[in-house]
């Protein structure tokens, strides 16, 4: 465990396994996911088109609290199962 900022981050229980390819398919439907109008929108995401220039990649450091990891600034939350499940694929 390595404390940083009074969060207690922990190392490498995840690698980074997503190739930057399929991160980039991901776009599009990430896009319509987080658009109010659904019914507007994921029927245009064929029209859609999407060209990666460059890639970055973040680390956010998440802490366990029960059975999810929470990102402490944005609270976005990860259920361990379905990291668990992710591994196992």
């Amino acid at each position: 465990m390595l404390k940083r900022g009074g969060i207690n981050t922990y190392m490498s229980l995840y690698p980074v396994t997503l190739p930057v390819s399929e991160a980039a398919e991901s776009i599009k439907i990430t896009i319509a996911n987080f658009s109010i109008d659904k019914k507007r929108t994921f029927p245009k995401l064929n029209e859609l088109k999407i060209r990666l220039n460059e890639s970055l990649l973040v680390y956010l450091p998440f802490a366990p609290s029960g059975s999810d990891f929470i990102e402490p600034h944005t609270q976005l939350c990860i259920p361990k199962s379905l990291l668990k499940l992710g591994r196992d694929l």
